[in-house]
């Protein structure tokens, strides 16, 4: 089965966004949420492609590596991620366990990136040599990643702290995947940061 495009990924988003505003949910109380517009879907998309592609660069071997892309874990918005790699973006379940996290821990912020290694590709003798060599990558891909959104988002910061409710909702599609660093972006008052 051929991955699809990025073209077909966006596509597949807002497909998903708009059906989910059609389906009912029951939301907390402590945050009043609207839909993110298709405009947001696609630049998220457009970002993640530059920063794969910027990446490659660098980094010949991408496939250990995975992008967690969350929109609206804080302040007016419905929670929306995509796991992305190389290759192909699907949709991921955004967790109150773990986007009220992010919520704590960057609430003044509209987009995350959640960089994320595949550990479980770890084996054998080289396995304890790997885990520098996949950190200075996911640091790669980090600032590949901060470079492309702050074209359309200035502003833009990495943090180098990774949360464990993260890890463990990616781990539980993705085994072995582990969050390593962060990517902030998009303030949500619109001011640079």
């Amino acid at each position: 089965m051929t991955p699809p495009s990025m073209a077909d990924a966006v596509a597949a988003v807002e497909n998903a966004c708009r059906s989910a505003r059609s389906a009912p949910r029951e939301e907390p109380e402590r945050r009043h949420r609207t839909d993110q517009p298709p405009a947001v879907v696609r630049e998220v998309a457009a970002v993640l492609e530059t920063a794969f592609r910027s990446h490659g660069l660098a980094v010949p071997d991408q496939t250990p590596y995975g992008i967690v892309a969350v929109t609206g874990h804080a302040g007016p918005g419905v929670p929306r991620a995509a796991f992305a790699t190389v290759d192909a973006v699907t949709l991921f379940e955004a967790e109150s366990s773990w986007t009220e996290v992010l919520a704590d821990a960057y609430p003044d912020v509209g987009w995350l990136f959640l960089v994320c290694a595949d550990f479980g590709r770890l084996r054998g003798p080289r396995a304890g040599a790997a885990y520098p060599e996949l950190l200075a990558g996911a640091g790669a891909l980090a600032h590949a990643l901060r470079l492309a959104v702050s074209c359309p988002r200035p502003g833009a910061r990495i943090h180098t702290s990774s949360h464990r409710p993260v890890t463990s909702a990616v781990r539980r599609r993705h085994p072995g995947m582990r969050h390593l660093v962060t990517v902030s972006a998009s303030p949500l008052d619109g001011s640079p940061t």
